[in-house]
């Protein structure tokens, strides 16, 4: 784990040609670089700290970071803190409001937006106050940290593994320039909305959950947490796409009315809102952009039942529990309707896809993919963006609950 900003001549890139479009001005296919964010790292110590059970635990680094916060607790006044910023988890400041915040550790420059997004995305009423906060315990741990030869030799641990997966992640970064280039083909951002220049994909952090991600917009970059191998899922095009979906929808929102805003709360699946919450904002982003990569992009067709059906044939029990174990929300889900083997919940299986699954805000979506992407055939010069505008009002509105 690198706490210290990377030399220039340490960071992997791929610069890319500009593409010329005709009429509207459309983004253009940003440079790709893998850098450290010593603030994201920093944060992951941090929560490890708190919680030993937090992120990852199986990685040997993520043991060792766990024995070294045994025999090295964070102070009392650190823990109250983090203590007092969960407990305001119900107003908004959740795990990934840390991290956002995070990002601005050493980059003071980043502080205005990042109050601004925190303010729209998460609605949080004192985001200077708490960012203010937040800082100042990230500076007290770094400099106890760092002055611990202790923990300079685990950090020298992390960062052998890390300067490994620099060089893995550049050899990947022409086939994640032909991914940007589809979409950017399929959604023709335009560039006043997506004004990113530069993709940031952040080495791995063997303290986080190896199986999720994160997309953080600032500026005219996007930071991008994701997987070193993709998974099924489509975890770094997911990431990526938010740099985009977003600004769209932000625009979007904006023309909402309130009951509006409350059909896409209702119409989004159980899943979703148990873990984002009841933003409408959060929840429309997130169900254009899986229903693009997880259904649309594969040609699956809608989501329904028969479809869910599908995915079951091939779970292990040994699967189940795992998935069980490490999926906190997941056993919520599993002991709200009582489940607690693998065929139990293959018995209750359409129970659960009713509750949990379903959602005809996707269907919705899936819908105007399949008709915006008619229209771009016989309209080159079609953006997503317009069409979105200009249609997805009258979608929502004619879409049943």
């Amino acid at each position: 784990m690198s706490f210290e900003q990377p030399k220039f001549e340490e960071l992997s890139e791929i610069k890319t040609d500009k593409t010329e479009q005709q009429g509207e001005k459309i983004m253009e296919v940003p440079e790709i670089i893998v850098q450290p964010e010593k603030g994201i790292n920093l944060m992951s110590f941090m929560l490890k700290g708190y919680n030993p059970e937090w992120g990852d635990n199986d990685h040997e680094l993520s043991r060792a970071t766990n024995e070294y916060f045994e025999k090295n607790p964070l102070s009392d006044e650190i823990r109250k803190s983090l203590d007092d910023l969960r407990a305001l988890k119900k107003d908004g400041i959740d795990q990934e409001v840390l991290f956002n915040i995070a990002l601005s550790y050493g980059h003071p420059e980043r502080l205005k937006e990042t109050s601004a997004n925190l303010m729209r995305d998460k609605e949080l009423d004192n985001p200077d106050e708490v960012q203010e906060k937040l800082l100042k315990l990230m500076e007290d741990l770094d400099k106890k940290l760092n002055s611990d030869p202790k923990f300079l030799e685990l950090k020298d641990k992390f960062d052998i593994e890390t300067r490994k997966d620099i060089e893995t992640r550049r050899g990947g970064l022409e086939k994640r320039k032909e991914e940007i280039d589809k979409l950017l083909e399929f959604f023709r951002p335009k560039a006043e909305t997506t004004k990113a220049k530069r993709i940031n994909i952040i080495p791995t952090d063997y303290l986080y959950n190896k199986e999720s991600g994160m997309s953080f917009s600032i500026g005219d970059e996007i930071i991008i947490r994701a997987p070193l191998e993709d998974s099924e899922n489509g975890q770094w095009t997911h990431e990526f796409l938010h740099g985009v979906i977003n600004p769209i929808n932000d625009k979007l929102y904006g023309k909402l009315t309130d009951e509006q805003k409350e059909k896409i709360i209702k119409m989004s699946p159980g899943k979703l809102k148990q873990h984002y919450g009841e933003n409408a904002n959060t929840l429309l982003n997130e169900s254009f952009i899986r229903t693009y990569v997880n259904l649309f992009d594969k040609g699956s067709g809608p989501y329904n039942y028969e479809y869910f059906k599908k995915l079951i044939p091939g779970v292990s029990e040994k699967q189940f529990q795992d998935f069980l174990k490490y999926d906190k929300e997941l056993k919520q889900r599993m002991d709200a309707l009582g489940i607690s083997s693998f065929k139990e919940f293959s018995e209750k299986s359409e129970q659960y896809f009713e509750k949990y699954e379903e959602g005809p805000l996707s269907n919705i979506i899936y819908r105007l993919y399949g008709d915006y992407q008619k229209e771009l055939q016989s309209n080159k010069k079609l953006t997503f963006e317009d069409f979105v505008s200009s249609r997805f009002i009258n979608y929502l509105d004619l879409g049943k609950e």
